[in-house]
């Protein structure tokens, strides 16, 4: 995990900007000024520790996230990778666009949650995953490409170029089958641009969306036993890419999502490593009752495992005293809500550093299993697609920036790339069989001995630890 900045104004790598980029990796860090830029970044090494900024061969690279490919080091694949399509293509007259292209297809191979920024000559080239986990944005006069203090998020659907020389930013679609489906389902996210919640913050989707009729689905609507298995297979999958040796820290509030992440965590862990789950409560709360529940239910029914239940509690004046750098890490973020669960994250990840530079968290399994209250109409799945279409602008990077903060990397097992595919699959009297919100992911539950989990209801996450409770004395 990594802290980039790139910039033309050398007065915007402020200190504080030096500050924001450095607290996300403490293994190294280093600035380059060359070719009218300067360069900022952090290292916080979970596999091999390479220094960043890299320089090549004409070429500068910054590099934030995991390749889950089995290299030693992710930043060494990209720039091997870099070196040999600019070799390969030298003299063959394809456009640096071509080029950037297909390096991005050859990353984009293997499962991936990145931010990349790589400059060739005159133009520097940026873009993040299909799905946007990891936070990445910029701001134009004077240009900068920052994972924070940004006031423009990267769409993950799009690879951006800025030339230096004409200060002109243009950007195209990806050629990946994450976001051809994304397109496809053109009709359904921009009919939701009509409202007005939604038009002023999601007018750059209007951009690169045709209306379309929504694909039908592949699965049949009510084999659940097939969608369970497939389920299941393709969650084992996504957790078995992201484990590590040591310690496993999980977000835990207790809820389906955070139970299931701890469930399938203990079936690919090996029998030595302790399972942390991290439950942040901001006084009495339903987190925390919800979470104590959780925690002796997996030990119930998985007596071999250390699981290890930390409750970390947090006081008001903790709040007061973080309160002006957290509004800082969730920029451009400002309402209540975000902040609530930017704290909520902050100090879980604050208290998550203790036991390991990895967690997992539950994230996207609302957006992909019909978890809120919202989803409720004839129309619900296609608002469920929406949020889904939209979960990096709105969710994630805000998250990613203020866990990172702690030198926390975080990973999301649900918002694996073929579980995602999946998902769009899955057919509608499945997500919402019998009217049970998030069907899937409580079968799944009840189906491995954990009935009194699945029962637990919806709780978000600024309620459930109860952050919102104090909202008004901070």
């Amino acid at each position: 995990m990594c802290g980039i900045f790139l910039s033309e104004d050398k007065d915007l790598a402020s200190e504080e900007m030096a500050l924001l980029i450095g607290n996300r990796g403490g293994d190294h860090s280093s600035k380059v000024c060359t070719d009218g830029v300067v360069a900022i970044s952090s290292v916080l090494s979970i596999r091999g520790s390479v220094g960043q900024p890299v320089l090549g061969a004409g070429y500068l690279f910054l590099y934030n996230g995991e390749i889950y490919n089995g290299d030693p080091s992710d930043t060494l694949f990209i720039k091997h990778t870099v070196d040999r399509l600019l070799q390969e293509c030298s003299g063959l007259g394809e456009s640096e666009g071509d080029i950037v292209d297909r390096i991005y297809e050859e990353i984009n191979r293997h499962e991936n949650e990145m931010a990349v920024v790589l400059m060739l000559g005159d133009r520097v080239y940026f873009f993040k995953d299909d799905i946007g986990r990891r936070s990445l944005g910029y701001g134009l006069d004077p240009f900068y490409v920052s994972s924070v203090g940004y006031t423009e998020e990267v769409n993950p659907m799009l690879i951006y170029s800025y030339n230096k020389a004409t200060r002109r930013l243009d950007e195209w679609p990806k050629n990946s089958r994450i976001v051809k489906r994304y397109i496809s389902l053109g009709g359904a996210i921009l009919s939701r641009l009509c409202d007005a919640k939604y038009s002023k913050k999601y007018q750059y989707l209007r951009r690169h969306l045709v209306c379309g009729k929504v694909e039908g689905s592949r699965t049949e609507p009510n084999d659940v036993n097939a969608v369970i298995s497939g389920f299941s297979r393709l969650f084992r999958r996504s957790v078995e890419r992201r484990i590590l040796e040591g310690n496993v820290c999980v977000f835990f509030s207790g809820g389906v999502d955070s139970m299931l992440v701890a469930v399938f965590l203990h079936y690919v862990a090996s029998p030595q490593q302790k399972i942390y789950l991290i439950n942040t409560s901001f006084g009495p709360s339903w987190d925390r009752d919800a979470g104590r529940r959780g925690f002796e239910e997996l030990c119930s029914r998985f007596g071999k495992r250390s699981f290890v239940f930390v409750p970390n509690d947090v006081t008001i004046e903790e709040v007061r005293a973080a309160k002006e750098h957290i509004y800082r890490l969730i920029y451009p973020k400002s309402g209540p809500m975000d902040f609530n669960i930017g704290a909520t994250l902050f100090f879980t990840a604050r208290e998550s550093r203790k036991y390991g530079r990895v967690a997992y968290l539950g994230s996207g399994a609302d957006e992909m299993f019909g978890g809120y209250h919202k989803y409720k109409d004839s129309c619900f799945r296609e608002d469920m697609m929406f949020d889904l279409f939209t979960i990096s602008h709105h969710n994630l990077c805000r998250d990613d920036r203020v866990i990172s903060d702690s030198q926390v990397e975080c990973r999301f097992p649900f918002l694996d790339s073929e579980l995602v595919e999946y998902s769009l699959e899955i057919g509608s009297s499945v997500i919402m069989m019998n009217g049970e919100r998030k069907f899937v992911i409580r079968e799944v539950l009840r189906r491995n001995g954990l009935g009194s989990a699945s029962t637990i209801p919806k709780k978000a996450m600024q309620y459930g630890s109860g952050m919102s409770k104090i909202e008004g004395k901070i």
